[in-house]
């Protein structure tokens, strides 16, 4: 399945969901603690920089990281840590009060993960779901818990979710509802899909659709001219998709380490 075979009814059960805004919901944690950024991996820190910087995304000073090796960024809504270490593609992080309490709780919900000592105590912890959705769980003592700062993305616009296609999207709602997520959207039209949601992020799980890879989803009224401005400055996008009246309202681009950001006309609704 191509990228423009699965975007059309992908686009539709989004409009059907009227998804909010994940800068709009309010501060919450599941069962792993407080979100707080997505680890993407990268070949080249300052080219990538350059680029998720012409989408609105900016430094921020984050203590401990290093300039060699790590670029923290922000885009308002969601941090995000570009990393030349090796990982197993985009990994969302998470900060815990009780490493320890998180690993018993694991092991009685039947859940694998691997994990890593620091000392005497569990340093992180690492999971992956159902569908091979990366996660990573660190002591809030290393993995400050810092509220974004709820600024709309100046390029792209409103986050409203992470992306991502799922073989079975019951199995994979029943592990994150396992985790203290909750449903907060779903249905069968366009095609079986669901959002679920700790209070703070969105994850967005769409049956059989090729959404390879955790993608980072925006919304906004004026899409056609935003997209329009990306284009000018020399961003290619790798998919255009016409809107019902035939405007380019809607796209898809992918960074060169394979990232994928989706830009959809419409109103994300609270």
């Amino acid at each position: 399945m191509t990228t423009r075979t699965f975007l059309i009814p992908f686009l539709a059960a989004l409009l059907l969901a009227s998804a909010p805004s994940m800068a709009q919901q309010p501060k919450g944690s599941s069962l792993l603690g407080m979100q707080t950024r997505l680890l993407l991996p990268v070949v080249d820190l300052l080219s990538s920089m350059a680029w998720y910087s012409r989408l609105g995304w900016a430094p921020t000073n984050e203590l401990g990281a290093r300039s060699d090796s790590t670029i923290s960024i922000t885009d308002g809504q969601v941090r995000a840590t570009l990393t030349t270490a090796k990982l197993p593609g985009t990994v969302i992080a998470f900060a815990s009060r009780n490493m320890r309490s998180l690993k018993d709780t694991l092991d009685s919900l039947h859940i694998s993960y691997h994990f890593d000592m620091k000392g005497p105590t569990i340093g992180e912890l690492r999971i992956a779901s159902p569908n091979g959705i990366k996660l990573m769980v660190r002591s809030n003592v290393d993995e400050p818990e810092i509220i974004p700062e709820n600024k709309e993305n100046p390029i792209c616009g409103t986050n409203t979710e992470f992306s991502i296609g799922v073989v079975s999207l019951k199995s994979e709602v029943q592990w994150w509802e396992s985790l203290g997520f909750t449903q907060v959207k779903g249905g069968m039209v366009p095609y079986p899909f669901a959002e679920m949601s700790d209070g703070r992020i969105r994850i967005g799980l769409h049956e059989d659709k090729d959404i390879p890879t955790l993608a980072i989803t925006y919304y906004a009224k004026d899409m056609e001219q935003r997209i329009d401005r990306l284009k000018k400055t020399g961003i290619t996008i790798d998919e255009e998709i016409p809107t019902p009246d035939d405007r380019i309202g809607n796209a898809i681009m992918r960074s060169a380490d394979g990232q994928l950001i989706f830009m959809f006309e419409g109103e994300a609704k609270k």
